[in-house]
């Protein structure tokens, strides 16, 4: 796929929205932005690391053409997706005078488009809003979908809703600000989808890992495309998520354990997803499901992208311990997504024993064993 592209994204028949990919559209956002929402007040959430590169200059250039608007602010890391912050984000967009017709601009990661698109889901019953991710990770994750969410001390994503934005901008240029372990964090989700059906995907991040660390923007352009094509054609099917078992949810059911676990610090999500994906296919190994060689091959990959990093093996089986609230979620039903090879997967349920089994092999994994013995996250 070419860093350049346009992809449509039908939620139903009430909720489309483009998103667009192209190298240099966040210099053309003031205009895309009054083009697309003509008159509208505009409120930029962001966080303390991503607002001077990149929302506080297009803050000014809207200034400049007139444009009614205001940036807010969070401070960096998965901690600011919390209730306060939601809640001290809407006094601000209420304060600045948004009304109905106002539209949230997201500019950031993750945790911006995850707490921003909140924002927009619940501020005057919901209102418009955009994303323009500046991580890989959300570029292809969080700023597509819908999913909208802050963080409970019990369970990550505990609290949101599925408010669909009205328009995606992504550039892949604003990878090049990125620091290596955020753009490693990335390369866990291109992994993942990779592994639900896209063998192309998983040849390219094979071949060019090293340039894809070296920020690389046409490499990078055509993961995040080639990434965010697979997720909307999983997602089309199922975009508000009737069915719990949805194979995009690989690396996820371990992966958002460890992060409340550690209580939102010390790790990134992709690096939990990492983490995730390894217990995944160990379960599978362990069953007979997958070829030890796949297990390998994707194994190998992770370490190349220098993923996972190190955490305390005992956080790692404490973890275990968090998957209550998954499975209240899910009916108090954990199913899990496992692969049957390096790109393909099944869904089944799993017993406790299985988990506590394959976190240990996780962590007896050659490859990872020098991560797993330092206390990185612990």
């Amino acid at each position: 796929m070419e860093p350049t592209a346009r992809l449509e994204v039908a939620a139903d028949q009430h909720h489309r929205y483009a998103v667009e990919i192209r190298s240099g559209l966040l210099r053309e956002l003031p205009e895309q932005l009054a083009l697309r929402f003509p008159g509208a007040r505009l409120a930029l959430i962001s966080d303390s690391g991503v607002a001077p590169l990149y929302a506080q200059p297009l803050l000014a250039a809207l200034h400049a053409r007139g444009q009614l608007a205001s940036l807010h602010v969070v401070a960096a890391g998965e901690a600011s997706k919390s209730v306060e912050q939601w809640q001290r984000l809407v006094g601000q967009l209420h304060a600045a005078g948004l009304d109905r017709r106002g539209v949230v601009v997201n500019v950031g990661g993750g945790v911006a488009c995850d707490l921003g698109g909140m924002v927009a889901a619940t501020y005057m019953r919901g209102i418009a809003y955009a994303n323009v991710p500046t991580t890989l990770l959300a570029q292809h994750d969080a700023a597509i979908g819908g999913k909208v969410a802050v963080n409970a001390p019990w369970a990550k994503n505990f609290l949101g809703a599925f408010h669909q934005p009205r328009h995606v901008w992504i550039d892949p240029e604003t990878l090049r600000t990125l620091d290596r372990r955020q753009l490693a964090a990335g390369l866990a989700e291109s992994i993942k989808v990779a592994m639900i059906g896209e063998p192309e995907l998983l040849s390219l991040l094979e071949r060019d890992a090293r340039h894809l660390l070296a920020r690389d923007s046409v490499r990078l352009g055509e993961v995040v495309g080639r990434s965010a094509a697979k997720k909307i054609e999983l997602l089309a099917g199922d975009p508000f998520e009737h069915d719990l078992r949805r194979p995009l949810n690989l690396g996820h059911t371990f992966g958002h354990a460890l992060e409340t676990e550690l209580e939102y610090e010390g790790l990134l999500h992709g690096e939990a997803v990492a983490w995730g994906l390894v217990v995944a296919l160990e379960i599978a190994c362990a069953r007979g499901l997958c070829p030890a060689a796949d297990r390998d091959r994707i194994v190998a990959l992770l370490a190349r992208c220098e993923l996972p990093p190190p955490v305390a093996a005992e956080r790692l089986h404490a973890a275990l311990g968090r998957l209550a609230a998954i499975r209240l979620v899910r009916g108090n039903r954990l199913h899990y997504v496992l692969p049957t090879s390096a790109t393909s997967v099944t869904i089944d349920e799993v017993a406790s024993d299985e988990l506590q089994a394959a976190v240990a092999a996780a962590i007896a994994q050659p490859l990872l064993r020098p991560r797993a013995s330092a206390a990185h996250a612990g």
